[in-house]
């Protein structure tokens, strides 16, 4: 009977090939709005935002600051709006009342989202209420996926590592592959990143993704779930005019 050898550098490129086979590659955006209203007082441009998203073609998008119903913004729908134009699946969590509406988080996933769960977070006394919302989706190869949108107490950094664990705890009996993206009003000086790198993989790197009266700094952020294999193929802030945020995406391969 004829033998076949394969060498050691053979057969790890068949696993290499065989892993990349299996694996799942995808776009997250975070993107805090500031309500649609630039920094500089420019006119609300609501649909120049979905825009701006729908040319990016992201499979999750994480949106803070949104309004919806408010005389400030134009009495719109906004979570309604970027759902319509982006083309994708949305969901919307208000905040708080702001006049006659309300302003919170929503999120857009490409994917059909099979559930849904709002996971509420102690914001201190004084503070609005805070969420982040939590959806499972199936992506287009059957794998389950689960992506997070978080918006963080901004004043009190005891409030932000109480908000992360609780954000943390509701992920520790998920297997399949878990992002979170959002406004964490974290900086990497702080030491609640200390807190985020010990249970989550950050995608970025040190640019900044806010911008305002001189000051910047990095307090948005796409982070990946340890239990998984990640591989960031490219991380990117945009230098667009829509808010004091820049809008970050992050494209991934995850195994």
């Amino acid at each position: 009977m004829k033998k076949v050898f394969v060498s050691t550098a053979m057969a790890f490129l068949l696993l290499l090939n065989l892993a990349h086979a299996q694996s799942t590659k995808l776009k997250a955006v975070t993107f805090s709005l500031r309500h649609g209203e630039h920094p500089t007082g420019k006119k609300f441009d609501i649909e120049g935002i979905g825009s701006f998203l729908y040319d990016m073609q992201a499979d999750f998008i994480a949106l803070q600051d949104v309004d919806s119903m408010v005389t400030r913004s134009g009495n719109l729908n906004q979570p309604q709006v970027l759902e319509q134009v982006t083309g994708m699946y949305s969901v919307y969590v208000p905040l708080k009342k702001v006049e006659n509406g309300t302003n919170g988080i929503a999120l857009l996933s490409k994917w059909a989202i099979t559930s849904t769960r709002k996971i509420e977070l102690s914001a201190g006394k004084k503070a609005a209420p805070q969420a982040a919302i939590l959806v499972n989706v199936i992506d287009g190869n059957k794998h389950p996926l689960t992506f997070i949108c978080a918006f963080l107490n901004e004043e009190s950094p005891v409030v932000r590592k109480d908000q992360l664990n609780a954000i943390y705890r509701e992920i520790l009996e998920i297997e399949n592959p878990v992002i979170m993206a959002g406004n964490l009003n974290v900086t990497p000086e702080d030491l609640e990143y200390d807190q985020i790198q010990k249970k989550w993989q950050d995608s970025g790197s040190s640019a900044f993704t806010y911008e305002s009266s001189g000051v910047q700094k990095r307090i948005d952020y796409i982070l990946l779930s340890k239990r998984n294999t990640w591989n960031v193929l490219q991380y990117k802030v945009y230098t667009n005019q829509y808010s004091d945020h820049y809008p970050v995406e992050a494209k991934l391969e995850v195994f």
